[in-house]
């Protein structure tokens, strides 16, 4: 079986190098922390590796996903007011 524990771990270090590919060939790197972060965790990345690709703490990604989500229902509640009224 360590030969299935070998290709699981390259699999992943493979997977974090295409996400950095990403990242750096595509108009996210240009949407800042949140973007990136948002975006790398739509692929299905853990935090840890959205950290380590972002070259932040696993914190820092965990408020930044948070602060993003609630400034955008925010947003969403300022919008649906000003339609209304």
């Amino acid at each position: 079986m360590p030969d299935d524990n070998m290709q699981d771990q390259w699999m992943a270090i493979i997977a974090r190098a295409l996400a950095f590919l990403c990242i750096q060939s595509s108009s996210i790197k240009d949407a800042g922390l949140a973007g990136q972060a948002k975006f790398l965790k739509g692929l299905g990345l853990p935090n840890k590796d959205v950290a380590a690709i972002l070259s932040t703490s696993e914190g820092s990604v965990r408020g930044l996903l948070s602060y993003s989500s609630k400034t955008k229902r925010k947003e969403e509640k300022s919008a649906r007011i000003q339609k209304e009224g």
